[in-house]
């Protein structure tokens, strides 16, 4: 019977290890969800990932929570996305991404290359710099679907970027914003209610 789960969360595999399942990814036929959770994975592991994942043509769900992908790995992973057309969904919660690591993947998501449906980059303190890179790639996004940005450190600044992107996004059903650093009276959102997307729940 052909495996197409596999969950390694926890185990401690670290780059070694993620360059056993990049090559393992570089083979296998039937793999459709790769759970990779808590691993110390860093910018090799990720490297290995992004190369094998760049010609593999079955994986849809990629989970790689809590590791240590850094701004690079997270560029690593963007280029990837350019190239692989079934990953569908990706987690990134606690990754170290930063606002670079944030800009990398908008930039992937700016050219319309990317398949993504769902998108977890929360707990990564992306800032409003992060944000406003995310919001220029959302006013283009035709596939992406949710978004959770919680707990990034964003600000007003950065909503208001996002807000003005959300107007002509027509895709996004959910986003979430819980736990940032929003002023409590900000009404950026409230403002635009008229002029978004009627299918859109936002969380904050």
């Amino acid at each position: 019977t052909s495996v197409t789960a596999l969950g390694l969360s926890g185990n401690k595999i670290g780059d070694v290890g993620a360059g056993h399942i990049a090559r393992m990814l570089s083979q296998s036929g039937s793999l459709v969800s790769l759970f990779l959770r808590n691993n110390s994975i860093g910018l090799d592991g990720a490297r290995e990932l992004a190369g094998a994942l760049s010609q593999n043509t079955r994986l849809v769900k990629l989970n790689l929570k809590n590791n240590t992908l850094g701004e690079t790995g997270a560029r690593k992973l963007a280029m990837m996305l350019r190239e692989n057309k079934t990953i569908t969904e990706l987690n990134l919660w606690n990754n170290h991404l930063g606002p670079k690591g944030a800009t990398g993947l908008a930039e992937a998501m700016s050219t319309g290359e990317v398949s993504l449906l769902d998108l977890d980059l929360g707990c990564n303190k992306i800032s409003d710099e992060g944000l406003s890179a995310l919001a220029e790639s959302l006013g283009c996004n035709t596939t992406l679907t949710r978004l959770n940005l919680r707990w990034n450190e964003i600000g007003d600044a950065g909503l208001s970027a996002l807000g003005e992107a959300l107007v002509g996004n027509k895709v996004l059903r959910e986003l979430q914003l819980f736990g940032n650093t929003i002023s409590p009276d900000n009404n950026v959102i409230q403002h635009l209610e008229g002029k978004l997307s009627s299918t859109l729940k936002i969380m904050k």
